[in-house]
């Protein structure tokens, strides 16, 4: 199995060795998504501190970190990387929103096999997709369950009722993910159930 591994990865290589977007080769893609995941944890580590007294909910730590990493990542520009990892048939980058350190993280594992690297953990299964998960749970609690007869779910809280702050009070319909900030993070805590 591991001879039938070196041969794809050798051919994987030589195929792409005459493609423009490869001249940087296999190991320097792995270095490229090695240093944007170094990056975005620590941009993503200094927002998840400016935020530290606005997300009070634990169960909302790991949310807000990922949308911490994942505002640090929309303010580059991946468009250099996107194709020659499509071609390489690894992610293309595009819909990372829910997972953004675990995608990087699973194409840079990819791209070392594929360079001859050293063997990188992968994130599980279970990991890859707990921000899709968290995400679909949050927009049940905010948007309720969805229904045949309503496929378009408007905020549950839209009202104010029961001394809550309407999700259009708190900013959400006008906040831009690439710049959240602290005092939107503040409000919103409490329509995502803190209140």
């Amino acid at each position: 199995m591991d001879r039938l591994n070196k041969e794809a990865a050798a051919l994987i290589r030589a195929a792409c060795g005459g493609v423009r977007h490869h001249e940087r080769g296999v190991a320097g893609l792995y270095r490229e998504i090695d240093a944007l995941v170094a990056a975005l944890r620590r941009e993503g580590d200094a927002q998840m501190a400016a935020w530290a007294d606005c997300v009070v909910r634990t169960g909302f730590v790991e949310s807000a970190s990922n949308l911490a990493s994942y505002s640090a990542l929309r303010r580059r520009d991946l468009r250099p990387l996107q194709r020659p990892l499509m071609a390489l048939g690894l992610s293309s980058l595009g819909r990372l929103e829910s997972r953004v350190l675990p995608t990087l993280v699973a194409v840079r594992a990819a791209l070392a096999a594929l360079a001859g690297l050293a063997p990188e953990e992968r994130p599980s299964e279970e990991i890859f997709f707990a921000g899709e998960r968290r995400l679909v749970e949050r927009a049940h609690e905010l948007l309720g369950m969805p229904s045949s007869s309503r496929p378009n779910r408007a905020p549950r809280h839209l009202s104010g009722r029961g001394g809550r702050r309407s999700i259009v009070h708190a900013g959400a319909c006008r906040t831009q993910v690439s710049r959240p900030c602290a005092s939107t993070v503040r409000m919103m805590a409490p329509i995502a159930g803190n209140a």
